[in-house]
């Protein structure tokens, strides 16, 4: 379905293919492709969203790509945006300036500015600016800083660290891991 760029629209218990309005609501529904300045997506689902400002609550989409995005009991596979702001949601990839998430899981976090994770998990941060940490886990975090508050990180790496920081791997540790990594590569 294609509508003028001009309108609005507004999608309830229905499924349909493609949508192109001004402001699109989606309630209990599911569109195939979505491109509006502005989408509110509730219980539904969407293969591809194009959008300014996008708001998501209890649904999902594969791939997202917005200025703004706000996720609320939802998921999606990737998302790339400037600002990201998700809370009870499972992502696989975020690519944005800015990323806050809260009790989410994220498979891999790419931010061009600062990332704020408060009861979270991803795999990898990798932020060009600061990344904050409240009770949170994470596999590799890789920052200009990082501040670690009640939080576990098993590889760091960061040109200042503040916070409770408890090394997952001390300097024995390291050092091993690194004997038996080179070890294998070296069998390879």
């Amino acid at each position: 379905m294609a509508e003028q760029p001009d309108s609005k629209i507004s999608v309830e218990k229905t499924d349909l293919n493609d949508i192109h309005a001004q402001t699109v609501n989606v309630r209990r529904g599911n569109v195939r492709d979505l491109k509006a300045k502005t989408v509110s997506l509730t219980q539904g689902g969407a293969r591809e969203i194009r959008a300014e400002e996008l708001w998501i609550k209890q649904g999902g989409a594969q791939t997202v790509t917005a200025a703004n995005v706000v996720v609320r009991q939802g998921g999606a596979l990737q998302v790339n945006a400037e600002t990201v702001s998700a809370t009870q949601t499972g992502v696989v990839l975020i690519q944005a300036q800015n990323v806050t998430t809260s009790t989410g899981v994220t498979g891999a976090v790419m931010a061009g500015g600062n990332v704020s994770m408060d009861q979270s998990a991803a795999k990898g941060v990798l932020a060009k600016g600061d990344a904050a940490l409240d009770q949170s886990a994470v596999g590799v975090l890789a920052s200009r800083s990082a501040t670690v508050e009640n939080s576990a990180v098993v590889f760091l790496l960061a040109g200042r660290v503040e916070g409770n920081v408890k090394p997952m791997f001390g300097t024995v540790e390291s050092l091993v891991f690194g004997a038996a990594a080179g070890g294998v590569l070296g069998i390879i």
